[in-house]
């Protein structure tokens, strides 16, 4: 395309997505299962926009996160859970 026939065709206006900074600061706050369906949701929607919507990384970041939090609260569980097992053989 020459650069005139590029004035005719504007780009088309972009926007984050709101889904996917939801993901995010839903997976800071650790709120991982929302956080995650979030961002999947809000990848999908991205992915489908033909370049109208952006945020790919933050819907990205939010599903890291939510599994993060996901595993790390799992592994809190079996720590607890572990730490209680020792604690009720000790001898008093």
């Amino acid at each position: 395309m020459s650069e005139s026939e590029q004035e005719n065709h504007p780009r088309p206006i972009t926007e984050t997505s709101k889904l996917a900074t939801a993901s995010m600061i839903m997976g800071f706050l650790g709120i991982p299962l929302i956080g995650s369906l979030i961002g999947h949701y809000a990848l999908l929607k991205i992915n489908r926009s033909n370049g109208t919507l952006k945020g790919k990384k933050f819907s990205l970041t939010g599903i890291f996160l939510g599994y993060l939090n996901i595993l790390l609260i799992a592994l809190l569980v079996l720590l607890v859970k572990y730490l209680m097992d020792a604690w009720s053989r000790m001898p008093f």
